[in-house]
């Protein structure tokens, strides 16, 4: 029951800040929210679910694997969304929909940080184009460090030594 409920916090920030934003976006014509503070608020939320899941689960290893879930399958779908032979079934656009939106809170860190990464790549002449599954795969692993840093946190100031 533990294990889920750290599936269920997996889930639970991503698609409230996914869907306030795709909210705004509707509602913005002319402003642009903060995305890269948004980003940065969802990562801290992970942080906080990384130290959480000490009371949930005992070992890191499978904290962190129930915890991040979530959000490998979502990139697996918008890697699976990519393809091309997958683009014309209403029902697979629809789920490559929800895990845009899962990821769209920090989408904009990711297209950031995936520029910094690759502007090596540009001054040595190779050009790159930034693409969605590379972008979300950054913020994927920018997730899985976040909550690792809030477990090992939690695991240093809250576990009593035996």
């Amino acid at each position: 029951m533990k294990k889920l409920g750290l599936v269920l916090m997996g889930f639970m920030p991503m698609i409230l800040f996914g869907a306030y934003l795709y909210n705004l976006i509707g509602t913005l014509r002319y402003e642009v929210p903060p995305y890269i503070l948004i980003g940065i608020v969802a990562l801290v939320v992970w942080f906080v679910f990384g130290m959480i899941s000490i009371l949930l689960e005992n070992t890191r290893k499978k904290a962190l694997i129930f915890l991040n879930a979530p959000a490998f399958m979502m990139w697996l779908t918008i890697v699976a969304a990519s393809l091309p032979f997958q683009s014309f079934e209403p029902l697979f656009l629809r789920i490559a929909h929800t895990a845009t939106t899962f990821y769209l809170p920090l989408l904009r860190l990711g297209v950031v940080l995936q520029g910094i990464i690759q502007s090596p790549l540009r001054i040595a002449g190779i050009v790159r184009p930034i693409t969605m599954p590379i972008s979300v795969l950054t913020v994927f692993l920018c997730l899985v460090g976040a909550s690792f840093l809030g477990r090992v946190l939690a695991e240093r100031f809250f576990r009593k030594p035996t």
